[in-house]
């Protein structure tokens, strides 16, 4: 009998484990199985590829304030996003930091290069109106130097620009116009350039 008891509990316990396993994945991943009698993968038909200019912070320029160099560096990427507009995907790839393959040797005074974007600063969302992008960050966590809120204006500033759905780039806090982002630099009007 007890015998038994250890061979259900084990069981039991298994079942939850592979239950619990599937229970961490986020909706919007793309899953592929392994299918031995069908060849075709089922992707997210919501999922888009696009390749986009990305503009990540010159580390040589954060370090040295050397104002001879270029600030942002501009890097072709292709972006995969779902369920969310084009504009606000690649604000978030500039946000990230985690994946920047830059070669050295592509531009004098650039060693590598970084997002402006501390871990703090959080993203609501980007709309696009009139082409107008509206950047809505969250206002906890935004806190930061001058260099740091300059490198992050002009990150998303030029990203978005270079897409043809956006002529103007405005910030907003928690939904609101604000004067500054982290109280420095003036916000108050779009950005053109």
């Amino acid at each position: 009998m007890r015998k038994y008891l250890v061979i259900l509990l084990s069981l039991m316990l298994i079942f939850t484990l592979t239950a619990c396993t599937n229970a961490d994945k986020d909706p919007g991943d793309v899953e592929i199985e392994d299918q031995n009698d069908n060849d075709d993968i089922d992707l997210d038909k919501n999922e888009k590829k696009e390749e986009v200019t990305l503009y990540f912070a010159n580390e040589t320029y954060m370090e040295t304030g050397d104002e001879s160099l270029k600030k942002v560096i501009p890097l072709k990427r292709v972006i995969e996003y779902t369920d969310i507009p084009l504009e606000e995907a690649v604000v978030r790839a500039i946000m990230d930091d985690d994946d920047i393959d830059y070669d050295e040797n592509s531009e004098p005074g650039v060693k590598d290069l970084d997002t402006a974007f501390p871990d703090s600063v959080k993203l609501n969302n980007v709309t696009v109106k009139d082409k107008t992008a509206m950047v809505n960050f969250k206002g906890e966590g935004l806190a930061g130097g001058s260099l740091q809120e300059i490198l992050m204006i002009d990150q998303v500033v030029k990203t978005l620009l270079a897409l043809d759905t956006v002529d103007k780039v405005q910030f907003l806090i928690d939904g609101q116009e604000a004067e500054t982002l982290m109280g420095h630099i003036e916000i108050s009007e779009p950005f053109t350039e």
